[in-house]
C-alpha cells in the first residue's frame, strides 16, 4: 500500500489571516464567522508554538485539554487561597537530607550500642601513629528493618572515633543480623 502524502503546509502570516477574517466577515453569519475565527486563531497559535521548537506533544495536549494532574488547589480551591498567592514567585528552599527517613522516625526500635572492635578512646591513631583518638558525640546510625506482619526495627549506634591530630574518623563496622 502506498504512503499517503499529508496536506500541503501553507505559510501564512498573522496579517494575512486578519485580512482574510475581515473579508469573510461580511459574507458569513455571526455564528459561522466566530467558529472560523476561533479555528484560524487556534491554528496560528499552534503554528507559532511549533516554530519556536519549545513545544512537546504533552504541552500541547495540556494546553488544549488541561492538565490531568491532581493539584491541591484544584482539589481544594478554598484552601489554596489561604497560602502564598503566587507560589512561582518564591523559589522553594532546598530541603536537607537524602530523602530517607531519619533514625528519629523509629522511636520504638531496639537500640544496640556497637563499640569499635580495634580502636578505643585515648589510644594512638592507627593511621598517623601520633594523635590520640577521642569519642565523637554523634554516633553513626544503621537501621535494620526486619519485614514481618508487624515489623520490628533495630537501630545500631556505631561508635565513631576521631584522631585529634590527623582528623581521620574510625567507625565501628556493622554487625551482621543473626
Amino acid at each position: 500500500m502506498a504512503k499517503s502524502k499529508g496536506p500541503e503546509v501553507l505559510r501564512v502570516s498573522s496579517a494575512q489571516v486578519e485580512a482574510l477574517l475581515v473579508t469573510v466577515r461580511a459574507h458569513l453569519p455571526p455564528e459561522t464567522y466566530s467558529l472560523i475565527e476561533s479555528l484560524l486563531r487556534t491554528l496560528l497559535w499552534i503554528m507559532e508554538v511549533l516554530e519556536q521548537k519549545k513545544a512537546t506533544l504533552g504541552r500541547l495536549r495540556d494546553a488544549r485539554f488541561g492538565s490531568k494532574s491532581e493539584k491541591t488547589d484544584k482539589l481544594f480551591p478554598e484552601k489554596a487561597g489561604s497560602g502564598n498567592p503566587n507560589p512561582a514567585a518564591q523559589p522553594k528552599a532546598k530541603r536537607k537530607g537524602h530523602g530517607r527517613r531519619g533514625t528519629e522516625a523509629y522511636p520504638g526500635a531496639k537500640r544496640v550500642k556497637v563499640p569499635h572492635p580495634k580502636c578505643r578512646p585515648g589510644s594512638l591513631c592507627p593511621e598517623c601513629l601520633k594523635g590520640k583518638l577521642y569519642l565523637l558525640k554523634k554516633t553513626a546510625h544503621l537501621i535494620c528493618i526486619i519485614a514481618q506482619p508487624i515489623f520490628g526495627a533495630t537501630l545500631y549506634e556505631l561508635e565513631r572515633l576521631r584522631c585529634a591530630l590527623c582528623g581521620k574518623v574510625f567507625t565501628a563496622p556493622a554487625l551482621s543480623e543473626p
